[in-house]
């Protein structure tokens, strides 16, 4: 990560602790094999929501109702993730396979 990035999610973390267990879980995740892997659903089903009351709008502490918050943890958070792989999202198959 740049300075640019690091200063922001360290004063977030200051402010809410539980944004750095998040992110060790996410940090957590792996592929688990098999024909597919998709970590955009694995985000929106398991992981944003619970950003959701921590950073931005929804957020628990004032302080962090904002879009910069939001902004910057999304960019941590999301960036953690394992990459996705075979799915229909990232469409990593080649032109090839997919006629």
């Amino acid at each position: 990560m740049n300075a640019d990035v690091d200063s922001p999610w360290t004063d977030l973390v200051a402010i809410e602790p539980e944004l750095a267990r998040l992110h060790a879980e996410i940090e957590g995740t792996v592929d688990p094999g098999g024909r597919a892997f998709c970590a955009e659903a694995l985000w929106h089903t398991e992981f944003k929501p619970k950003l959701m009351w921590l950073v931005g709008f929804r957020a628990q502490n004032h302080r962090l109702r904002n879009r910069m918050a939001y902004e910057v943890a999304l960019e941590r958070l999301y960036s953690a993730l394992p990459p996705c792989r075979g799915c229909a999202c990232c469409a990593t198959y080649t032109p090839e396979e997919a006629a």
